[in-house]
């Protein structure tokens, strides 16, 4: 989850000075989670090269705060993830919740879009075999 917070937050910190979401502490609160679990966790994905750590100004705190960003290699890690999460997620709601109401009506306008209009009665030629 780590990674996908810094991905959505990743346009955010393009001048130089980065919101409170990229410290140790903003990350901790928009997950909900401990502050010393994302601490742990972070230092995981560093371990790893998913993420890099700098220090960096922080609007609203003085001084500068260590601030996380994804690698490149991060980056690519978090466009995976986020899609097969997002497919996850949705096979996990359609399982518990149902298809849903536009289920239905979702499926006939994709069929409608593929198969070409019938064509109207008056249109149609006659086929019989004279008599």
């Amino acid at each position: 989850m780590i990674v996908l917070h810094l991905h959505d937050k990743r346009s955010l910190g393009n001048n130089g000075v980065f919101p409170v979401d990229f410290t140790q502490q903003g990350i901790a609160d928009a997950l909900d989670i401990g502050r010393n679990h994302a601490g742990v966790e972070l230092n995981r994905l560093v371990g790893k090269g998913i993420v890099q750590v700098r220090d960096a100004w922080v609007k609203g705190v003085k001084g500068q705060r260590k601030v996380y960003t994804l690698t490149h290699a991060g980056l690519v890690f978090a466009e995976i993830y986020a899609d097969v999460y997002s497919a996850e997620l949705a096979a996990r709601r359609m399982k518990e919740e149902g298809p849903g109401d536009n289920w239905l009506i979702e499926m006939e306008m994709r069929m409608s879009e593929k198969r070409p209009a019938a064509p109207a009665r008056s249109e149609v030629p006659d086929l019989s075999l004279p008599m």
